[in-house]
Protein backbone atom coordinates (compact mmCIF):
# COMPACT_ATOMS: atom_id res chain seq x y z
CA UNK A 1 0.00 0.00 0.00
CA UNK A 2 2.69 2.56 0.84
CA UNK A 3 4.40 1.79 -2.44
CA UNK A 4 1.16 2.29 -4.38
CA UNK A 5 0.58 5.53 -2.47
CA UNK A 6 3.98 6.75 -3.53
CA UNK A 7 3.10 5.94 -7.13
CA UNK A 8 -0.16 7.85 -6.82
CA UNK A 9 1.69 10.83 -5.40
CA UNK A 10 4.20 10.73 -8.24
CA UNK A 11 1.38 10.40 -10.76
CA UNK A 12 -0.46 13.38 -9.31
CA UNK A 13 2.78 15.39 -9.34
CA UNK A 14 3.43 14.54 -12.96
CA UNK A 15 -0.12 15.49 -13.94
CA UNK A 16 0.14 18.79 -12.04
CA UNK A 17 3.53 19.52 -13.62
CA UNK A 18 2.11 18.79 -17.04
CA UNK A 19 -0.78 21.18 -16.44
CA UNK A 20 1.62 23.93 -15.35
CA UNK A 21 3.81 23.32 -18.43
CA UNK A 22 0.80 23.45 -20.74
CA UNK A 23 -0.28 26.69 -19.07
CA UNK A 24 3.14 28.26 -19.64
CA UNK A 25 3.22 27.12 -23.25
CA UNK A 26 -0.25 28.51 -23.85
CA UNK A 27 0.83 31.89 -22.44
CA UNK A 28 3.79 31.96 -24.83
CA UNK A 29 1.50 31.01 -27.70
CA UNK A 30 -0.92 33.82 -26.85
CA UNK A 31 1.96 36.32 -26.58
CA UNK A 32 3.47 35.45 -29.95
CA UNK A 33 0.06 35.24 -31.61
CA UNK A 34 -0.79 38.74 -30.41
CA UNK A 35 2.58 40.02 -31.58
CA UNK A 36 2.04 38.46 -35.00
CA UNK A 37 -1.48 39.88 -35.18
CA UNK A 38 -0.15 43.32 -34.27
CA UNK A 39 2.48 43.18 -37.02
CA UNK A 40 -0.03 41.79 -39.52
CA UNK A 41 -2.43 44.60 -38.66
CA UNK A 42 0.30 47.18 -39.16
CA UNK A 43 1.27 45.67 -42.48
CA UNK A 44 -2.36 45.69 -43.63
CA UNK A 45 -2.53 49.32 -42.59
CA UNK A 46 0.64 49.97 -44.57
CA UNK A 47 -0.96 48.39 -47.62
CA UNK A 48 -4.04 50.56 -47.16
CA UNK A 49 -1.95 53.69 -46.82
CA UNK A 50 0.04 52.83 -49.96
CA UNK A 51 -3.16 52.82 -52.03
CA UNK A 52 -2.95 55.78 -54.37
CA UNK A 53 -4.60 56.93 -57.55
CA UNK A 54 -3.56 58.87 -60.57
CA UNK A 55 -5.58 61.89 -61.66
CA UNK A 56 -7.43 59.82 -64.28
CA UNK A 57 -8.16 57.13 -61.70
CA UNK A 58 -9.71 59.71 -59.36
CA UNK A 59 -11.94 60.99 -62.12
CA UNK A 60 -12.98 57.44 -62.99
CA UNK A 61 -13.60 56.64 -59.32
CA UNK A 62 -11.16 53.73 -59.37
CA UNK A 63 -8.05 53.07 -57.29
CA UNK A 64 -4.90 51.02 -57.82
CA UNK A 65 -2.26 49.84 -55.37
CA UNK A 66 1.52 49.67 -55.44
CA UNK A 67 4.46 49.90 -53.08
CA UNK A 68 5.14 53.35 -51.56
CA UNK A 69 7.42 55.58 -53.57
CA UNK A 70 10.41 57.57 -52.40
CA UNK A 71 12.52 60.35 -53.87
CA UNK A 72 15.93 59.51 -55.32
CA UNK A 73 19.06 60.79 -53.62
CA UNK A 74 20.10 62.10 -57.03
CA UNK A 75 16.98 64.30 -57.30
CA UNK A 76 17.43 65.60 -53.76
CA UNK A 77 21.05 66.60 -54.40
CA UNK A 78 20.63 68.13 -57.85
CA UNK A 79 17.02 69.28 -58.12
CA UNK A 80 15.85 70.05 -54.59
CA UNK A 81 19.02 72.03 -53.84
CA UNK A 82 18.38 74.18 -56.92
CA UNK A 83 14.76 74.82 -55.95
CA UNK A 84 15.94 75.87 -52.49
CA UNK A 85 18.36 78.39 -54.01
CA UNK A 86 15.72 79.68 -56.46
CA UNK A 87 13.53 80.64 -53.50
CA UNK A 88 16.30 82.76 -51.96
CA UNK A 89 17.59 80.22 -49.44
CA UNK A 90 20.89 78.35 -49.29
CA UNK A 91 22.06 74.91 -48.22
CA UNK A 92 22.58 76.04 -44.63
CA UNK A 93 18.85 76.81 -44.34
CA UNK A 94 16.92 74.40 -42.13
CA UNK A 95 13.77 72.55 -43.09
CA UNK A 96 11.88 74.85 -40.73
CA UNK A 97 13.18 77.84 -42.69
CA UNK A 98 12.48 76.61 -46.21
CA UNK A 99 8.99 75.40 -45.24
CA UNK A 100 7.24 77.21 -42.38
CA UNK A 101 4.25 75.02 -41.57
CA UNK A 102 2.84 77.68 -39.24
CA UNK A 103 2.28 80.01 -42.16
CA UNK A 104 -0.29 80.03 -44.93
CA UNK A 105 2.43 81.22 -47.31
CA UNK A 106 3.77 78.17 -49.08
CA UNK A 107 7.48 77.50 -48.85
CA UNK A 108 9.81 75.57 -51.13
CA UNK A 109 8.30 72.12 -50.50
CA UNK A 110 4.61 73.01 -50.73
CA UNK A 111 5.20 75.01 -53.89
CA UNK A 112 6.69 71.99 -55.68
CA UNK A 113 3.35 70.17 -55.57
CA UNK A 114 1.11 73.18 -55.06
CA UNK A 115 -0.42 73.02 -58.54
CA UNK A 116 -0.56 69.22 -58.75
CA UNK A 117 -3.61 67.06 -58.05
CA UNK A 118 -2.95 64.81 -55.07
CA UNK A 119 -3.40 61.18 -56.21
CA UNK A 120 -4.62 60.19 -52.74
CA UNK A 121 -7.59 62.54 -52.31
CA UNK A 122 -8.03 64.11 -55.74
CA UNK A 123 -7.59 67.63 -54.37
CA UNK A 124 -5.26 70.40 -55.47
CA UNK A 125 -1.89 70.28 -53.72
CA UNK A 126 0.33 67.20 -53.63
CA UNK A 127 3.46 65.99 -51.88
CA UNK A 128 6.88 66.28 -53.49
CA UNK A 129 7.07 62.54 -54.25
CA UNK A 130 3.72 62.70 -56.07
CA UNK A 131 4.82 65.71 -58.10
CA UNK A 132 7.92 64.37 -59.82
CA UNK A 133 8.39 61.74 -62.52
CA UNK A 134 11.10 59.61 -64.06
CA UNK A 135 13.01 56.56 -62.85
CA UNK A 136 16.02 58.70 -61.94
CA UNK A 137 13.84 60.77 -59.62
CA UNK A 138 11.20 58.56 -58.02
CA UNK A 139 10.80 54.83 -57.31
CA UNK A 140 10.07 52.15 -54.72
CA UNK A 141 11.46 53.12 -51.33
CA UNK A 142 14.93 51.89 -50.35
CA UNK A 143 14.84 53.22 -46.79
CA UNK A 144 13.16 55.70 -44.47
CA UNK A 145 15.05 58.76 -43.21
CA UNK A 146 14.50 59.64 -39.55
CA UNK A 147 15.56 63.28 -39.08
CA UNK A 148 14.88 66.57 -37.34
CA UNK A 149 13.33 69.61 -38.99
CA UNK A 150 16.08 71.68 -37.41
CA UNK A 151 18.68 70.04 -39.69
CA UNK A 152 19.87 72.04 -42.67
CA UNK A 153 18.98 70.87 -46.14
CA UNK A 154 22.71 70.79 -46.98
CA UNK A 155 23.46 68.46 -44.05
CA UNK A 156 20.66 66.12 -45.09
CA UNK A 157 21.92 66.04 -48.69
CA UNK A 158 25.53 65.43 -47.61
CA UNK A 159 24.50 62.64 -45.25
CA UNK A 160 22.41 60.80 -47.86
CA UNK A 161 25.07 61.20 -50.57
CA UNK A 162 27.77 59.99 -48.19
CA UNK A 163 25.65 56.96 -47.30
CA UNK A 164 25.30 56.06 -50.98
CA UNK A 165 29.02 56.52 -51.61
CA UNK A 166 30.22 54.29 -48.76
CA UNK A 167 27.64 51.59 -49.46
CA UNK A 168 28.15 51.52 -53.25
CA UNK A 169 24.57 52.61 -53.93
CA UNK A 170 23.47 54.28 -57.15
CA UNK A 171 21.93 57.66 -56.14
CA UNK A 172 19.59 57.47 -59.14
CA UNK A 173 18.21 54.12 -57.95
CA UNK A 174 18.24 54.74 -54.21
CA UNK A 175 14.96 56.22 -53.02
CA UNK A 176 14.23 57.69 -49.60
CA UNK A 177 10.94 58.12 -47.77
CA UNK A 178 11.05 61.24 -45.60
CA UNK A 179 8.19 63.23 -44.11
CA UNK A 180 9.18 66.52 -45.75
CA UNK A 181 9.21 64.84 -49.18
CA UNK A 182 6.51 62.19 -49.00
CA UNK A 183 3.84 63.61 -46.67
CA UNK A 184 1.45 66.09 -48.24
CA UNK A 185 2.43 69.28 -46.44
CA UNK A 186 -0.35 71.11 -48.25
CA UNK A 187 -2.79 69.32 -45.95
CA UNK A 188 -0.81 70.16 -42.83
CA UNK A 189 -2.19 73.70 -42.52
CA UNK A 190 -5.89 74.48 -42.69
CA UNK A 191 -7.25 77.64 -44.20
CA UNK A 192 -7.01 80.25 -41.50
CA UNK A 193 -3.61 79.14 -40.27
CA UNK A 194 -4.69 76.30 -37.98
CA UNK A 195 -3.40 72.76 -38.02
CA UNK A 196 -5.30 70.18 -40.01
CA UNK A 197 -7.41 67.80 -37.95
CA UNK A 198 -6.03 65.02 -40.15
CA UNK A 199 -2.41 66.00 -39.45
CA UNK A 200 -1.50 62.85 -37.52
CA UNK A 201 -2.89 60.57 -40.20
CA UNK A 202 -1.39 62.61 -43.03
CA UNK A 203 1.99 63.39 -41.52
CA UNK A 204 2.99 60.98 -38.74
CA UNK A 205 1.01 57.74 -38.94
CA UNK A 206 2.15 56.89 -42.50
CA UNK A 207 5.76 57.17 -41.33
CA UNK A 208 5.29 54.71 -38.46
CA UNK A 209 3.29 52.34 -40.61
CA UNK A 210 5.94 52.37 -43.34
CA UNK A 211 8.68 51.74 -40.80
CA UNK A 212 7.09 48.33 -40.27
CA UNK A 213 6.43 47.66 -43.94
CA UNK A 214 9.77 48.89 -45.39
CA UNK A 215 11.99 47.65 -42.58
CA UNK A 216 15.06 49.78 -43.36
CA UNK A 217 15.62 53.02 -41.44
CA UNK A 218 18.40 55.61 -41.41
CA UNK A 219 18.45 57.70 -38.22
CA UNK A 220 20.35 60.93 -38.79
CA UNK A 221 22.27 62.20 -35.75
CA UNK A 222 23.72 65.72 -35.72
CA UNK A 223 25.77 67.17 -34.19
CA UNK A 224 27.37 64.02 -32.83
CA UNK A 225 28.34 65.52 -29.48
CA UNK A 226 24.81 66.68 -28.54
CA UNK A 227 22.33 65.34 -31.12
CA UNK A 228 19.37 67.69 -31.53
CA UNK A 229 17.21 64.75 -32.54
CA UNK A 230 17.47 63.20 -29.07
CA UNK A 231 15.66 66.15 -27.52
CA UNK A 232 12.71 65.67 -29.88
CA UNK A 233 9.94 63.34 -28.69
CA UNK A 234 9.04 62.40 -32.26
CA UNK A 235 12.69 61.54 -32.97
CA UNK A 236 12.91 59.23 -29.94
CA UNK A 237 9.56 57.63 -30.72
CA UNK A 238 10.49 57.01 -34.36
CA UNK A 239 13.75 55.34 -33.33
CA UNK A 240 11.88 53.14 -30.85
CA UNK A 241 9.33 52.21 -33.53
CA UNK A 242 12.16 51.03 -35.78
CA UNK A 243 13.67 49.00 -32.93
CA UNK A 244 10.31 47.50 -31.98
CA UNK A 245 9.63 46.57 -35.59
CA UNK A 246 12.94 44.73 -35.85
CA UNK A 247 14.09 46.99 -38.69
CA UNK A 248 17.59 47.39 -40.03
CA UNK A 249 18.38 50.61 -38.17
CA UNK A 250 21.49 52.54 -39.19
CA UNK A 251 22.68 55.74 -37.54
CA UNK A 252 24.15 58.17 -40.07
CA UNK A 253 26.02 61.47 -39.77
CA UNK A 254 27.26 64.19 -42.06
CA UNK A 255 30.82 63.70 -43.40
CA UNK A 256 31.89 66.70 -41.31
CA UNK A 257 30.56 65.22 -38.08
CA UNK A 258 32.21 61.89 -38.89
CA UNK A 259 35.55 63.66 -39.32
CA UNK A 260 35.14 65.52 -36.02
CA UNK A 261 34.43 62.29 -34.20
CA UNK A 262 37.47 60.55 -35.70
CA UNK A 263 39.98 63.41 -35.49
CA UNK A 264 38.92 65.32 -32.39
CA UNK A 265 36.78 63.29 -30.01
CA UNK A 266 39.38 60.71 -29.04
CA UNK A 267 41.65 63.49 -27.85
CA UNK A 268 39.10 64.86 -25.38
CA UNK A 269 37.47 62.71 -22.70
CA UNK A 270 34.97 65.46 -21.87
CA UNK A 271 33.50 65.41 -25.40
CA UNK A 272 32.93 61.67 -25.29
CA UNK A 273 31.36 62.01 -21.86
CA UNK A 274 29.04 64.69 -23.27
CA UNK A 275 27.96 62.28 -26.00
CA UNK A 276 27.06 59.52 -23.53
CA UNK A 277 25.41 62.08 -21.29
CA UNK A 278 23.22 63.27 -24.21
CA UNK A 279 22.28 59.65 -24.96
CA UNK A 280 21.43 58.93 -21.33
CA UNK A 281 19.35 62.10 -21.08
CA UNK A 282 17.25 61.12 -24.12
CA UNK A 283 14.03 60.36 -22.25
CA UNK A 284 10.73 60.62 -24.05
CA UNK A 285 8.88 62.03 -21.03
CA UNK A 286 11.16 65.10 -20.92
CA UNK A 287 11.70 65.45 -24.68
CA UNK A 288 9.88 68.26 -26.46
CA UNK A 289 7.59 68.72 -29.44
CA UNK A 290 6.76 71.87 -31.35
CA UNK A 291 3.08 71.42 -30.55
CA UNK A 292 1.92 70.31 -27.04
CA UNK A 293 -0.81 68.11 -28.53
CA UNK A 294 1.88 66.08 -30.31
CA UNK A 295 3.46 65.21 -26.97
CA UNK A 296 0.07 64.17 -25.55
CA UNK A 297 -0.53 62.03 -28.64
CA UNK A 298 2.84 60.26 -28.24
CA UNK A 299 2.48 59.69 -24.51
CA UNK A 300 -1.04 58.28 -24.95
CA UNK A 301 0.33 55.78 -27.47
CA UNK A 302 3.13 54.48 -25.27
CA UNK A 303 1.96 54.99 -21.68
CA UNK A 304 0.37 51.56 -21.22
CA UNK A 305 2.00 49.56 -23.98
CA UNK A 306 4.94 49.38 -24.39
CA UNK A 307 5.46 51.83 -21.51
CA UNK A 308 7.77 54.81 -21.07
CA UNK A 309 10.59 52.80 -19.45
CA UNK A 310 10.60 50.31 -22.32
CA UNK A 311 10.92 53.10 -24.90
CA UNK A 312 13.72 54.83 -23.00
CA UNK A 313 15.72 51.67 -22.29
CA UNK A 314 15.51 50.32 -25.86
CA UNK A 315 16.53 53.63 -27.42
CA UNK A 316 19.32 54.06 -24.87
CA UNK A 317 20.69 50.58 -25.53
CA UNK A 318 20.71 51.10 -29.29
CA UNK A 319 22.36 54.53 -29.12
CA UNK A 320 25.02 53.38 -26.67
CA UNK A 321 25.80 50.52 -29.04
CA UNK A 322 26.09 52.98 -31.90
CA UNK A 323 28.38 55.29 -29.90
CA UNK A 324 30.70 52.41 -28.99
CA UNK A 325 30.79 51.22 -32.60
CA UNK A 326 31.77 54.71 -33.81
CA UNK A 327 34.49 54.94 -31.17
CA UNK A 328 35.85 51.54 -32.24
CA UNK A 329 35.92 52.69 -35.86
CA UNK A 330 37.77 55.85 -34.88
CA UNK A 331 40.34 53.88 -32.88
CA UNK A 332 40.72 51.45 -35.79
CA UNK A 333 41.37 54.40 -38.10
CA UNK A 334 44.15 55.73 -35.87
CA UNK A 335 45.56 52.22 -35.43
CA UNK A 336 45.78 51.89 -39.19
CA UNK A 337 47.58 55.22 -39.53
CA UNK A 338 50.21 54.25 -36.98
CA UNK A 339 53.49 52.76 -38.21
CA UNK A 340 53.35 50.24 -35.38
CA UNK A 341 50.36 50.58 -33.06
CA UNK A 342 51.78 47.94 -30.70
CA UNK A 343 54.53 50.43 -29.77
CA UNK A 344 52.73 53.74 -30.34
CA UNK A 345 52.41 55.89 -27.21
CA UNK A 346 49.95 58.28 -28.89
CA UNK A 347 47.68 55.39 -29.83
CA UNK A 348 47.94 54.02 -26.27
CA UNK A 349 47.01 57.46 -24.93
CA UNK A 350 43.84 57.49 -27.06
CA UNK A 351 42.90 54.01 -25.89
CA UNK A 352 43.46 55.10 -22.30
CA UNK A 353 41.21 58.16 -22.63
CA UNK A 354 38.44 56.17 -24.28
CA UNK A 355 38.82 53.43 -21.66
CA UNK A 356 38.43 56.01 -18.89
CA UNK A 357 35.23 57.31 -20.48
CA UNK A 358 33.75 53.84 -21.00
CA UNK A 359 34.60 52.95 -17.41
CA UNK A 360 32.79 56.03 -16.13
CA UNK A 361 29.65 55.30 -18.13
CA UNK A 362 29.56 51.67 -16.94
CA UNK A 363 30.75 50.00 -20.14
CA UNK A 364 33.20 47.92 -18.14
CA UNK A 365 33.98 45.11 -20.60
CA UNK A 366 34.88 47.59 -23.35
CA UNK A 367 36.94 49.68 -20.93
CA UNK A 368 38.79 46.59 -19.74
CA UNK A 369 39.71 45.57 -23.30
CA UNK A 370 41.20 49.02 -23.91
CA UNK A 371 43.10 49.04 -20.61
CA UNK A 372 44.63 45.69 -21.53
CA UNK A 373 45.66 47.11 -24.89
CA UNK A 374 47.30 50.11 -23.17
CA UNK A 375 49.18 47.77 -20.83
CA UNK A 376 50.34 45.69 -23.79
CA UNK A 377 51.66 48.77 -25.63
CA UNK A 378 53.42 50.07 -22.52
CA UNK A 379 54.99 46.64 -21.95
CA UNK A 380 56.27 46.63 -25.52
CA UNK A 381 57.69 50.13 -25.22
CA UNK A 382 58.98 50.31 -21.66
CA UNK A 383 59.17 46.74 -20.39
CA UNK A 384 57.39 45.21 -17.39
CA UNK A 385 59.11 47.19 -14.64
CA UNK A 386 58.54 50.73 -15.89
CA UNK A 387 56.27 53.02 -13.90
CA UNK A 388 53.87 53.55 -16.85
CA UNK A 389 53.52 49.81 -17.34
CA UNK A 390 52.72 49.33 -13.66
CA UNK A 391 50.14 52.11 -13.80
CA UNK A 392 48.40 50.69 -16.88
CA UNK A 393 48.31 47.25 -15.28
CA UNK A 394 46.83 48.79 -12.14
CA UNK A 395 43.94 50.10 -14.24
CA UNK A 396 43.25 46.58 -15.49
CA UNK A 397 43.11 45.32 -11.90
CA UNK A 398 40.88 48.18 -10.77
CA UNK A 399 38.43 47.70 -13.64
CA UNK A 400 38.17 43.98 -12.91
CA UNK A 401 37.46 44.74 -9.28
CA UNK A 402 34.91 47.46 -10.15
CA UNK A 403 33.06 45.10 -12.50
CA UNK A 404 32.81 42.48 -9.75
CA UNK A 405 35.35 40.06 -11.20
CA UNK A 406 37.32 39.61 -7.99
CA UNK A 407 38.89 36.34 -9.14
CA UNK A 408 40.18 38.03 -12.26
CA UNK A 409 41.57 40.90 -10.21
CA UNK A 410 43.21 38.41 -7.86
CA UNK A 411 44.95 36.62 -10.75
CA UNK A 412 46.23 39.90 -12.16
CA UNK A 413 47.58 40.87 -8.74
CA UNK A 414 49.36 37.51 -8.50
CA UNK A 415 50.95 38.23 -11.87
CA UNK A 416 52.03 41.69 -10.68
CA UNK A 417 53.40 40.25 -7.44
CA UNK A 418 55.49 37.68 -9.29
CA UNK A 419 56.96 40.44 -11.44
CA UNK A 420 57.78 42.72 -8.53
CA UNK A 421 59.22 40.09 -6.17
CA UNK A 422 62.56 40.24 -7.92
CA UNK A 423 62.34 43.74 -9.38
CA UNK A 424 63.77 46.08 -6.77
CA UNK A 425 64.23 48.87 -9.31
CA UNK A 426 60.53 49.77 -9.47
CA UNK A 427 59.85 53.09 -7.74
CA UNK A 428 56.94 51.98 -5.54
CA UNK A 429 56.78 55.34 -3.78
CA UNK A 430 56.18 57.07 -7.11
CA UNK A 431 53.61 54.47 -8.12
CA UNK A 432 51.78 54.94 -4.84
CA UNK A 433 51.98 58.72 -5.12
CA UNK A 434 50.69 58.74 -8.72
CA UNK A 435 48.39 55.77 -8.42
CA UNK A 436 45.36 56.14 -10.68
CA UNK A 437 43.06 55.14 -7.82
CA UNK A 438 42.73 58.55 -6.19
CA UNK A 439 42.67 60.40 -9.53
CA UNK A 440 39.95 58.22 -11.01
CA UNK A 441 37.90 58.42 -7.79
CA UNK A 442 37.94 62.20 -8.00
CA UNK A 443 37.07 62.24 -11.70
CA UNK A 444 34.30 59.69 -11.28
CA UNK A 445 32.69 61.72 -8.50
CA UNK A 446 33.08 64.96 -10.41
CA UNK A 447 31.72 63.62 -13.69
CA UNK A 448 28.96 61.45 -12.32
CA UNK A 449 25.49 62.67 -13.35
CA UNK A 450 23.13 62.03 -10.40
CA UNK A 451 20.01 62.85 -12.43
CA UNK A 452 21.05 60.56 -15.26
CA UNK A 453 18.54 57.73 -15.58
CA UNK A 454 20.93 55.34 -17.30
CA UNK A 455 24.31 56.65 -16.07
CA UNK A 456 25.64 54.03 -13.70
CA UNK A 457 29.17 55.33 -13.13
CA UNK A 458 30.71 53.60 -10.16
CA UNK A 459 32.81 55.65 -7.74
CA UNK A 460 35.41 53.32 -6.27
Amino acid sequence: QPRNGDNDTKHIGMVFGGIVLLGILSLFAVHYRRKAEKREGVLESAHDLSTIATESDVEAGSMKTHLPNGVSIYWIKHQLSEKVKEQGFNLTSTLYEIENLHSQDKGVLRKIGGQQICPRDGKLGASVVDSIEGEDNVGSVSFILNHSWSYSIGDIIDTLWDHCFYNNLDPKRTYVWAGFLCSNLNRFVEEGGGRSLEMHQEFHEPLHTRIYSIGNVLAMISPWIEPVHLRDAWGIFDIFTAIDAGCDLTVVMTPGEKKKLIMEALQHESQLLDLFDAIDQAEIATAETVHPEDKEYIMDMIRENPGVNKVDSDVNRMLRGWAKDEIRKALKYHEGRSKDASKDENYASMCLKVGNVLSRVDESSDALALYRKVHEVHTNIYGTKHEKTVHSHARVVMELKASGDLEGAKEELKYAFELTKTESSINFAAVKKKSPTSTIMKKKHRLRRPNNKFGRARPF
